[in-house]
């Protein structure tokens, strides 16, 4: 299994933290943007950029995680699962031209869920549009 990224956070006595995987899906060889924002053990948050391309898996170790992906493609199909320690906690997926999927453990970005569309709080640069 290929690695793009691995965050080791290490926990504190009071704080445990969870192992996250983040699956990047769809349509092989698709090209995507994301970001993660990670709750680490201590309760700060770590914010990471990444580019990769389809199929890929990231650990993640945490308190919480929430990350963004934009399809680099007019294209095709992203799929993006999230997991904590084996079990899936959301997914999402698009073939809409350049458009966004998040998905989310609990946390202070409210409850677990996955989506697709444009969302507001991201840092990433906004995507080209078709003329």
């Amino acid at each position: 299994m290929l690695t793009l990224l691995a965050l080791t956070i290490f926990a504190s006595p009071v704080a445990a933290a969870a192992e996250f995987r983040l699956v990047l899906g769809g349509t092989p060889a698709l090209t995507l943007e994301g970001e993660c924002t990670v709750l680490t053990a201590t309760l700060g948050v770590e914010h990471v950029r990444f580019t990769a391309a389809t199929p890929k898996t990231l650990n993640i170790t945490g308190k919480g995680v929430s990350c963004t992906l934009r399809k680099s493609d007019p294209f095709w199909r992203i799929l993006v699962v999230l997991q904590q320690d084996g079990r899936l906690v959301a997914q999402a997926e698009t073939t809409v031209a350049y458009d966004w999927v998040e998905v989310r453990s609990a946390g202070p970005w409210g409850r677990a869920s996955g989506f697709r569309g444009d969302p507001p709080t991201t840092r990433l640069t906004p995507a080209p549009r078709p003329r």
